[in-house]
């Protein structure tokens, strides 16, 4: 299906734009250190 350990998947809701942010930034802290 194309599907890789490097495919990013984001779903977005009605959210408060900074918590968007920190979380995105806390996925790819994390991921980084894979």
């Amino acid at each position: 299906y194309g599907l890789t350990d490097r495919l990013l998947r984001l779903s977005i809701g009605i959210e408060d734009p900074s918590d968007l942010v920190d979380d995105l930034r806390q996925a790819f802290e994390t991921g980084t250190r894979h």
